[in-house]
This record gives C-alpha cells, sequence and structure tokens, in this order.
C-alpha cells in the first residue's frame, strides 16, 4: 500500500477532514483543508491510521488529531 499523502488536524468519520501535506499527486498545495471520498478501510498502526479510499491512500499520525475528537 503506498501512502499518497498525509493528513492532519483530522477528524474521522466516513470521510476523513483534515489538512494534507506531502501530496505526491500534486493535487493540492500543503496545509489545505480536503474532505476525502468515502473511506473503504482504516488500519491502525500504533502511532499513525492508514486510510484507504477508492484511489488513495492517506497516513494520519496520532498526534496530528483534531482535538475533541
Amino acid at each position: 500500500m503506498t501512502i499518497t499523502a498525509e493528513l492532519r488536524d483530522w477528524q474521522s468519520g466516513q470521510v476523513f477532514i483534515g489538512r494534507i501535506y506531502n501530496d505526491t499527486r500534486n493535487r493540492w498545495p500543503d496545509g489545505r483543508m480536503i474532505r476525502t471520498s468515502m473511506v473503504v478501510s482504516t488500519n491502525d498502526q500504533g502511532d499513525h491510521i492508514l486510510v484507504k479510499t477508492l484511489n488513495s491512500v492517506y497516513k494520519c499520525e496520532k498526534k496530528y488529531r483534531a482535538q475533541g475528537t
């Protein structure tokens, strides 16, 4: 599974919302707030979660989870 971007200040649900960084496809600039497409699967890796959507894999570090979520 190849990581396509990282999310920070993220919130989880059926979709993830957060600030994108290191987008390997150059879709958005670093720090832009995005909403992913529907989540297909998640995989808890301890210090981060890998979130798979239909076309992307996001690395969501737990230290960057939005406050209150």
